[in-house]
């Protein structure tokens, strides 16, 4: 699996200032199915950014076992290799959309998009209703 490599422009007064990150390998863990890991499965495709994948055929067990990368005992769960792992699906989302250039790099327009999610989130309702 190859690593993820990202680059940011930021234009402030006029002067542009450009980085390039690189991640690690990304790995995605979580049940066969789409539940909370899918709008994050969905960003990634979005954004061409490869990506393994872990379907956890029993996830309830191991979500109940101790394991080393598993934050705050939940799921699902995205590691980036030799970085760290997320294990919040709102989280993931947004680091997902961030790599695929589908989450804004305006502060304000990012700011509406997760109003957005959140206003979702409290009427009970995932990205994907």
């Amino acid at each position: 699996m190859s690593s993820v490599t990202t680059t940011s422009t930021v234009t402030i007064d006029g002067a542009t200032v450009t980085s390039s990150t690189s991640l690690g390998a990304l790995k995605l863990r979580y049940g066969a199915g789409p539940g909370r890991a899918e709008p994050t499965r969905l960003a990634l495709a979005m954004g061409g950014i490869e990506y393994t994948e872990e379907p956890l055929a029993d996830w309830q067990k191991y979500k109940a076992e101790e394991h080393h990368y598993r934050p705050k005992g939940q799921m699902p769960l995205l590691e980036v290799e030799g970085r760290g792992t997320f294990a919040q699906s709102h989280t993931m989302l947004r680091f997902a959309g961030k790599l695929s250039g589908i989450y804004p790099g305006d502060p304000f327009l990012a700011a509406q998009v997760d109003e957005a999610v959140d206003y979702m989130v409290r009427r009970g309702c995932s990205p994907l209703c």
